[in-house]
């Protein structure tokens, strides 16, 4: 009987193990399909609030509010759907161009060169939602 109750109990104890530690671990954000899927909640407020800064704009310019809720995983913005086709510009020239090996960072950080050298939103948008187009050459007045 003891030795019953025993093996039950241990029966019990490896279930309730392997249940809570293969238990997935429930998503945090909905929709998702360009940032990282396990992106913690300081990561993607550090990413929208550069977002908010380089195109000089509101949450509402992306997202959808409704009577003071939010719908964040609603693709209803054109901006939004833009929005995931920049960041996969961005990842992708980033990727290609600013890729350093160990080597060169090294090099960089010796020479004091700056290391922040990618492309972000703010590159071409200045803070304004649409880029900024390449200054105008200045042409001389006539004396």
């Amino acid at each position: 009987m003891k030795k019953t109750l025993y093996t039950v109990t241990v029966l019990i104890i490896i279930i309730a193990t392997s249940a809570f530690i293969t238990e997935s671990k429930p998503k945090l954000y909905k929709n998702l399909k360009v940032l990282p899927k396990d992106i913690t909640k300081p990561e993607l407020d550090s990413i929208m609030k550069s977002f908010t800064a380089s195109l000089g704009v509101k949450c509402t310019f992306c997202h959808v509010k409704k009577e003071e809720k939010w719908y964040f995983e609603l693709d209803a913005s054109p901006n939004k759907v833009i929005a995931r086709k920049m960041i996969l510009m961005t990842n992708k020239i980033n990727k290609k161009y600013f890729t350093f090996s160990e080597e060169e960072r090294e090099k960089m950080e010796t020479e004091q060169t700056e290391l922040n050298q990618i492309i972000t939103c703010y590159t071409c948008h200045r803070g304004q939602n649409k880029p900024v187009p390449s200054p105008q050459p200045q042409m001389k007045k006539p004396d």
